[in-house]
């Protein structure tokens, strides 16, 4: 959080916000109403066929975690955009470098020049190790894997499946990490489908929390919940915070209840919700 006046006035107590509904992270607009309000077009996606003209306007939310212990948040004024083809993570152990070929996936080029197969969009450092998450999103599939990094750069594969990833229950996404002193979280989320061979059994919304503290990683809570979008993790008093697009998630881990709120008008969650109920789960 800024110290000056200006970016102090950007930035707004959670406890300040409206409620708002999960549903209306990802949610589209018209483009009629994107043009009426003068909304940022940059980023955005487009979803057009003969029955709609749908726009995707990204509005991601950056949260920050106050020496009070309160939630803040705002828009972020930078639009994540896509990935780029390379980047470079550098560590204690030299760079990492990911390749990223889109949905053909791509490869971790360690220190050594060793090549691990996947679309890496995270290698940090925590306890003395590295690690790296490997995240794939394509249409409506999700793919995640997690792993560490031996003494000798050798990868150890803690969640998921190797690239190419197989037929997994879970189609889920990385949202989030939250680096503490002692602790670190990260959380992937999606859906899971107990029987992934028989589409009649459905699939269930799903979140995984991992923790790594001690040198031990650990799943520390399983959440009924498919979160949209990621920008920024948090947690802090037993909760979990995730900036996301449109809205800030709250989820209470005792008792796995969530609240959303936005800093958005209600005309703008209303034109949302009127675009989903035309048009139900086809572009939702």
């Amino acid at each position: 959080m800024g110290k000056n006046t200006k970016e102090q006035e950007t930035w707004t107590p959670l406890s300040n916000l409206r409620k708002a509904p999960l549903s209306f992270s990802g949610g589209f607009y018209s483009p009629e109403f994107v043009e009426k309000h003068g909304l940022k077009k940059e980023g955005c996606i487009e979803c057009e066929d003969r029955d709609a003209a749908l726009l995707w306007v990204p509005e991601f939310l950056e949260i920050a975690l106050r020496e009070d212990g309160e939630i803040w948040c705002r828009l972020n004024p930078d639009t994540p955009g896509r990935r780029k083809e390379e980047e470079v993570f550098k560590t204690s152990k030299g760079t990492f470098l990911s390749r990223n070929d889109g949905k053909f996936g791509g490869k971790l080029l360690t220190p050594k020049r060793k090549a691990v197969r996947g679309n890496f969009v995270k290698v940090f450092e925590f306890g003395g190790r590295i690690y790296a998450v490997d995240s794939l999103t394509h249409f409506v599939t999700a793919n995640t894997a997690i792993y560490m990094f031996s003494d000798t750069l050798e990868p150890v594969l803690l969640y998921g499946e190797e690239w190419p990833h197989p037929c997994s229950r879970d189609s889920v996404a990385f949202r989030g990490l939250h680096i503490r002193k002692d602790t670190a979280f990260l959380l992937v989320s999606g859906r899971h489908r107990e029987h992934w061979y028989d589409a009649s059994k459905g699939a269930e919304d799903v979140s995984y929390l991992f923790e790594i503290s001690n040198g031990w990683f650990l799943l520390k809570e399983t959440l009924p919940y498919f979160f949209h979008s990621g920008n920024e993790l948090l947690i802090s008093n037993g909760h979990l915070y995730l900036g996301m697009d449109k809205v800030v998630a709250d989820v209470d881990l005792q008792t796995k209840t969530i609240r959303a709120y936005t800093p958005l008008p209600e005309e703008a969650e209303a034109e949302s919700r009127r675009l989903f109920e035309k048009y139900g789960w086809k572009y939702f």
